[in-house]
């Protein structure tokens, strides 16, 4: 057991088919790892390099907003839909202020 580890229980288990006994030790880690927070860059290189340099992203406290800073096309909008849909993110149709959200966590 390392040091960043605390044992939180120890059985004693008979295997019934010889007889012999085995200590289980269970164990959890002792701090939680912090996740890194993922900032705007990192969303914007979620996206394929194609669509980079079409996208504006800003961060909206619990969510990020990604604008398309000119039209995408049918192809373009569906690739930027399929990112979107892995990270549980929409589109929020606006006319000129039309923009995809992702929620941070």
């Amino acid at each position: 057991m390392s040091q960043s580890e605390k044992r939180i229980a120890t059985l004693s288990v008979t295997c019934p088919h010889c007889n012999t006994d085995f200590d289980i030790h269970i164990t959890i880690p002792r701090v939680a790892r912090a996740e890194r927070q993922i900032g705007s860059n990192d969303v914007l290189n979620l996206f394929p390099e194609e669509l980079r340099s079409m996208l504006r992203v800003e961060d909206a406290g619990d969510r990020f907003i990604v604008k398309p800073t000119r039209w995408l096309g049918k192809d373009r909008f569906n690739m930027a839909m399929t990112v979107i849909r892995r990270r549980n993110g929409e589109y929020i149709p606006a006319g000129k202020d039309s923009h995809f959200t992702i929620p941070k966590g």
